[in-house]
């Protein structure tokens, strides 16, 4: 009972600080302030590819115990029981190809992406605590159920080439020193007046 009640009130919890952070963002905009951005927004990783999140997200499904229903992605068939002792009449979903069907409305009307789902699934059926949605670990587990879905794992690679390639692109055309806009000949039309400009230790003697 006590496990029901923590995952039940995480979920609320959840669902709570969910509508009162779109509350907030809603009441800043129509006010034309800037939107604050929620707690943990800047703590993922800077990666040189997705597939290091995917990577990273197979060792979560391994530990989070999500193999135990979906070996490989799979389903090990028939129907799950949660942390109450309460089987679901739904049977146990593959999750190759999961990710087509999200983001994808409850039967209460709310909208639900594939890390809600994976979240939701291993609280109430194998007890674990709510993930922070945005944690390093929740956005991994995200990405590798969603390139379980072949589809979507080839836009997110494509997607990534292209995005590779235009940034060598803006490397190649950018002048020389323009990266830099206290270079000389950077192209900083405030530098000779710069009152700062005189008092920098790192700057070469004259």
């Amino acid at each position: 009972m006590r496990i029901w009640k923590a995952v039940l009130g995480g979920t609320l919890a959840a669902g709570m600080a969910l509508g009162v952070s779109a509350l907030a963002a809603e009441t800043q905009l129509k006010k034309k302030q800037s939107v604050t951005p929620p707690p943990f927004f800047f703590t993922q990783r800077t990666d040189n590819s997705v597939m290091d999140s995917i990577k990273r997200g197979q060792e979560v499904f391994r530990e989070v115990g999500c193999v135990g229903c979906h070996p490989r992605g799979r389903t090990v068939g028939g129907t799950a029981v949660d942390v109450m002792g309460n089987r679901n009449p739904v049977p146990i979903p593959t999750l190759i190809g999961a990710a087509d069907h999200f983001p994808r409305l409850s039967p209460a009307g709310q909208v639900i992406t594939v890390g809600q789902m994976n979240d939701l699934c291993s609280a109430v059926f194998i007890g674990n605590d709510p993930m922070d949605p945005y944690s390093q670990k929740y956005r991994d587990l995200e990405a590798y159920v969603a390139s379980l879905t072949p589809s979507l794992l080839k836009r997110m690679q494509d997607w990534e080439k292209g995005r590779k390639e235009l940034l060598k692109k803006i490397a190649a055309s950018a002048p020389a020193g323009r990266s830099n806009p206290c270079a000389a000949g950077g192209g900083n039309p405030c530098a000779p007046k710069n009152p700062c400009a005189g008092k920098n230790p790192c700057a070469p003697k004259r």
